[in-house]
């Protein structure tokens, strides 16, 4: 807790004590408190419907004890930036007070931020999906991370702004309480920092081209790598071998298997994406962005990014992604590891016990509100009152939880056969312990069936053992001290074994 006279960097500053405020309130979210000017929030959230990417509003973030004075703040977004009535925010810290962020399990990440980005944590209203909570979002990235691509790292907060004297209103829609926010980590350098991504030119990329977000030691300002990546693609049809110095197609592929998983179509036009040159390989990879229009058929977007139809339509490449694509159904997008996943993001939100959580409070704040309803400000279509769970059969979040849970399963079932289809590959073997009972560390002994394949027994090429931590099943769906465990990140491989061998002993 932190106490005293908090005063916003404006001419007008509001001198409301703020005291011993909670580390978090409605369960275990960190608390962010905004202190503004009431007309500077009003006019950054509706009034003003400023579209570009400055800064024009200043006030003071309070958060984890530290006091960041005189920031710049905005609302964040394009074409539906003002849209939805609730908007998503995005603060710029002053030059030597970079931001300390903190993930779900009360962690400090590893760099410092000079942005801050909010999501609202409310669907566009005409796909009726409002109601998940940031849960495609915070899921997505997730997914993205697991599967070796990196992606921003996110964590859920309460966000409160103070701008008038009084903390509570005349009703439930007034008041400090905003609501629940989801944080993005800001594509960037520090991004790379973080990823323990090699310092390289980096860019948001965007109408056929592309905006230098870091520039790195070795990277030149002219955008000339970047135009001369995006002209021989886009002007030439480059060879194979092309494409394999050019592009990192190990991290593509783990890329586009997640794009199919989630369903992010809206990569299809150009955007929500971001292009990193690694300055020690002169690889090109593509970095996920934007993922709020997911998890659902009916979402915006054919999913048409530059390097699907360039690059996997190339049988050598296809071929490699099919594999990719089958090893993460295998390890990562089924019903047990994809719903361990959910159940983890959803209980950090949601009490499982059905008590009133900040799901809930969010709704009060957001689904009747006034300003949702006001078309001088909002788009209706995309706004709009008591939109929460409307396609969930029971009316509430889990039902939203389970619509993704279902999605799985479907979404899965077309991915075996539209991408990962192969009636060329071994059949999938089954493996038994055969070591001592009670599973002597020294002595864990396993045996795989016999190869089959249907093109005969002649064509066995290679094969791998691996072992994985996951977490126990049976326990708590969120433990703020012992994070999930997922059976995609191994914890020993063995070597590729070019001659069948049916047993191995895993090393103690």
């Amino acid at each position: 807790p932190w106490s005293g006279a908090i005063q916003p960097g404006s001419s007008d500053p509001i001198r409301r004590l703020v005291v011993d405020y909670p580390s978090n309130v409605m369960g275990r979210l960190p608390v962010y408190h905004l202190i503004s000017k009431k007309s500077s929030v009003e006019d950054s959230t509706w009034f003003s419907q400023y579209g570009g990417d400055s800064y024009p509003w200043r006030g003071t973030l309070v958060f984890d004890g530290d006091v960041y004075d005189h920031i710049g703040y905005r609302a964040r977004g394009g074409v539906w930036r003002y849209a939805m009535g609730k908007n998503m925010w995005k603060f710029d810290f002053l030059t030597g007070h970079p931001f300390k962020a903190r993930d779900d399990f009360g962690r400090e990440v590893k760099t410092r931020w000079s942005k801050l980005n909010f999501s609202a944590c409310i669907q566009q209203g005409d796909y009726q999906h409002r109601g998940e909570q940031g849960m495609f979002e915070a899921a997505g990235f997730k997914l993205f991370n697991l599967a070796g691509e990196e992606a921003s790292l996110t964590n859920w907060v309460t966000f409160r702004i103070i701008d008038e004297a009084q903390e509570t209103g005349a009703t439930q829609y007034d008041g400090d309480f905003w609501g629940l926010y989801l944080v993005i980590e800001q594509l960037d350098g520090r991004f790379l920092d973080e990823h323990d991504l090699p310092d390289g030119n980096f860019y948001k990329m965007e109408g056929g081209t592309g905006e230098l977000n870091n520039l790195g030691p070795a990277g030149p300002k002219d955008k000339s790598d970047l135009n001369a990546f995006l002209n021989t693609y886009t002007n030439t049809a480059p060879p194979d071998d092309w494409w394999r110095a050019s592009l990192d197609l190990e991290r593509y592929y783990g890329y586009r298997s997640i794009i199919e998983a989630i369903h992010h179509g809206d990569v299809g036009y150009g955007k929500n994406y971001f292009y990193h040159l690694n300055p020690e390989t002169q690889q090109w990879a593509a970095y996920p962005w934007d993922l709020d229009l997911t998890w659902a058929d009916n979402m915006f977007g054919d999913g048409n990014e530059p390097f699907k139809s360039r690059v996997l339509t190339r049988p050598a490449f296809s071929l490699e992604y099919k594999n990719r694509m089958r090893e993460v159904r295998d390890l990562l997008y089924n019903t047990t590891e994809a719903y361990k996943l959910i159940d983890e993001l959803a209980a950090i939100i949601d009490d499982p016990a059905g008590s009133p959580s900040i799901v809930d409070a969010d709704r009060a704040r957001w689904d009747y509100n006034p300003i949702l309803a006001n078309s001088s400000i909002v788009n209706l279509s995309k706004a709009g009152q008591g939109r929460f769970y409307q396609q969930a059969s029971t009316k509430n979040f889990p039902g939203m939880v389970q619509i993704m849970k279902s999605y799985v399963v479907s979404r899965g079932s077309w991915i075996d056969t539209n991408i990962a289809a192969d009636a060329a590959i071994p059949r999938r073997p089954a493996i038994t312990y055969i070591g001592p009972p009670g599973h002597p560390i020294d002595q864990l002994i396993f045996q795989t069936s016999d190869f089959s394949d249907p093109q005969g027994s002649g064509t066995f090429g290679a094969m791998k053992w691996r072992a994985a931590e996951v977490t126990a099943p049976g326990s708590p769906p969120f433990d703020p001290d012992s994070p999930k465990l997922f059976e995609i990140d191994a914890v020993w491989e063995s070597p590729e074994l070019t001659a069948f061998s049916n047993k191995v002993t895993m090393p103690s």
